[in-house]
């Protein structure tokens, strides 16, 4: 069993991973995104903490761009390669995309949203994951809310004075 000591020590260790969740999670609700986090596991270790999730629901405004990553995975959940990755987007007035924007990376796809259109829209990739002569796709599905960018500024501009 644990000594007073050591359980203190692994509980002050936890709150330091919970504040730091709750640092990102405050940083979104700052910015007034409605984006939906999602934490499938937490695993806490001797020294360290794994948290896994994913942005189940993202809202992407209109003066926004975002870089998606294709990343495949084995059955033992491992890195496992792909070929011939391709990106598409369900409602092309919403945003555009660009596969491998950086130019070093063809797993990366950036969406850039269209100014003063909102909706919903699907961001799908698709990749050959037999290495042979064979096809084998697998497709990955991202839903993406299209907003508005909201007014971050107001003033009052006065019109030309006119004899009453």
């Amino acid at each position: 069993m644990f000594g007073i000591n050591e359980v203190v020590q692994k509980l002050n260790f936890i709150q330091g991973d919970i504040n730091r969740i709750l640092f990102y999670v405050k940083a979104i609700s700052k910015a007034q995104d409605k984006s939906k986090l999602y934490f499938s596991k937490v695993i806490i270790f001797e020294t360290s903490t794994i948290i896994k999730g994913d942005i189940k629901e993202m809202n992407l405004d209109d003066l926004s761009k975002v870089t998606f990553t294709l990343e495949a995975l084995n059955r033992k959940g491992q890195p496992a390669q792909v070929q011939n990755p391709t990106f598409t987007i369900s409602d092309a007035t919403l945003a555009t995309g660009a596969q491998n924007p950086s130019g070093t990376n063809p797993l990366e796809f950036e969406v850039i949203r269209l100014p003063g259109t909102s909706g919903t829209f699907i961001v799908e990739a698709t990749a050959d994951a037999d290495l042979g002569d064979g096809v084998s796709n697998l497709t990955a599905q991202e839903a993406v809310n299209a907003t508005l960018a909201q007014a971050n500024i107001l003033s009052l501009k006065a019109g030309t004075p006119v004899d009453a």
